[in-house]
């Protein structure tokens, strides 16, 4: 998008999309995780993504790409992210034991945030080499290897067939949960607040590291596994 658009205006709406997928569809995705197989869910999410990145590095590639195209294709990637965040959390119980239940969230929140700093560094330094429409299909790639992952997992989800309420009805019972229970309705409040302040600073740092410092695609990477760095210390803090 630096080199596409002139204006940082464009710059700044990547983080926004992708923000306002998440804050319309999260949701949603939530009921559709639990009323249909987890792992079929995974599958099919990954595959819509890996599919998606595809699409988007043959565009690079022929020179097709516009900074209309490449936003629609954030937004698009961000729903996806959406969808894919309550299927991954929510197939983990399905997965361990009870009793290995809160090692397993605990592991999975720290890879997310180990990979949250190995990503853009890697991803920085590939696009001197593969350009930003091989980083594209590399990455669908890894969408198609989790496609590979959730079918070998196979049905673990068990009753998701047996019971199991419509998505108006689900959705119904969610806002009923969270208007009953004064403590949901606190955690929902404070991560509103949290995410609304948040969502700020990538906007803030793509505009600040391109169009100020004038960075490079590998440097752009590190600050942004700095960013990351910060989140993992402050995690095993709060762990330990």
């Amino acid at each position: 998008m630096n080199s596409l658009a002139s204006s940082s205006f464009f710059l700044s709406l990547i983080p926004v999309v992708t923000s306002l997928a998440f804050f319309l569809f999260t949701l949603p995705a939530g009921i559709i995780a639990d009323v249909m197989s987890r792992s079929k869910a995974v599958a099919l999410i990954n595959f819509g993504l890996a599919l998606l990145c595809f699409c988007l590095g043959v565009t690079v590639w022929l020179g097709w790409i516009n900074p209309v195209i490449l936003l629609f294709g954030v937004l698009s990637l961000g729903i996806g992210f959406a969808f894919n965040g309550p299927a991954m959390a929510a197939i983990v119980p399905d997965l361990v034991s009870d009793s290995e239940l809160s090692s397993a969230v605990t592991l999975g929140g720290l890879q997310l945030n180990i990979s949250s700093m190995i990503g853009p560094a890697a991803g920085g330094f590939m696009i001197l080499s593969l350009g930003p429409g091989g980083v594209f299909l590399v990455n669908a790639l890894c969408f198609l290897m989790v496609v590979l992952a959730a079918q070998r997992i196979g049905e673990t989800q068990s009753n998701f067939t047996a019971g199991r309420e419509t998505f108006s009805g689900a959705l119904f019972e969610t806002f009923q949960v969270v208007r009953q229970n004064a403590s949901i309705r606190m955690v929902v409040l404070r991560n509103f607040v949290f995410s609304l302040f948040v969502s700020l600073i990538p906007a803030l740092f793509l505009v600040l590291a391109l169009r100020q410092f004038r960075v490079d695609a590998p440097h752009l990477g590190i600050l942004f596994t700095s960013l990351a760095a910060g989140s993992v210390l402050d995690y095993f803090r709060y762990i330990a």
